[in-house]
């Protein structure tokens, strides 16, 4: 798009990083982890992270919101508005996993450009003998269900977090990369962690996804990054959008 951006507005860069933690809690990914979470001190950013039940962190000065039950957890340096979250019904896999597994969802204010932040995980293949693709999909009806219920078409809906395997694509939920390689489980070289765009005249305009988010909300993807710290199978996925101020 080039300088597309008038010159009599504020525009800013905005980190929003997606990691699946899932490790062990010992010291030594705990400060690799804390560490990485730092670097972005400097960066108006949203980092949301899955996988930190029972998990001790340094969040000193840090704006955050942590749910232990559903081991989720929102870092920002943002205006935070709201703070909420859901738990997925577990009926169909109580006798299976005995983790809770949902979303939280943060109402934020940045540029005077009001949006939602969705950070989930859904439940993983944990057990060999069960293939959980149908309750991954449920889990997702409830969470497009939920934005449906709450949506308002002047804001933006960004939903981060880990899919593991799931099969089934929802229209609803727009994958913002730009790159189709991407390797978010070094195990399974699959991508996992994703970035979603939701708005409710989003599907009608997918053919040209970024002239619609640049001409709605005055937002533009730049670029994307993975990052290997060596503590796990997962990757932390940056995407950097640029937004002027409204």
């Amino acid at each position: 798009m080039g300088n597309i951006f008038t010159k009599n507005k504020k525009i800013n860069d905005l980190h929003i990083i997606t990691y699946n933690y899932n490790n062990s809690n010992l010291q030594y990914s705990k400060n690799i982890l804390n560490n990485f979470i730092n670097k972005y001190d400097d960066n108006d950013n949203i980092i949301c992270i899955q996988g930190l039940r029972d998990i001790d962190l340094n969040l000193d000065n840090k704006k955050y919101f942590f749910v232990n039950e559903l081991g989720l957890l929102i870092i920002t340096n943002l205006e935070i508005v709201k703070t909420q979250y859901s738990v997925f019904n577990t009926i169909e896999y109580d006798n299976i996993n005995s983790y809770k597994y949902g979303f939280q969802k943060l109402n934020l204010n940045y540029l005077n450009i009001n949006f939602c932040i969705y950070n989930l995980e859904l439940i993983p293949n944990s057990i060999d003998e069960f293939n959980l693709n149908e309750i991954r999909e449920n889990e997702m009806i409830e969470l497009i269900t939920f934005i449906c219920n709450n949506i308002n078409e002047d804001k933006i809906h960004i939903v981060t977090g880990c899919f593991y395997d799931m099969t089934k694509n929802f229209d609803e939920l727009i994958n913002i990369s730009k790159i189709t390689n991407i390797i978010t489980n070094l195990k399974t070289c699959n991508q996992e962690s994703y970035i979603f765009f939701y708005s409710s005249n989003l599907i009608k305009n997918i053919d040209n996804l970024n002239d619609y988010i640049f001409n709605k909300f005055n937002i533009e993807v730049i670029s994307h990054k993975i990052y290997n710290l060596n503590i796990g199978v997962h990757c932390p996925f940056e995407t950097i959008l640029r937004l002027k101020e409204n």
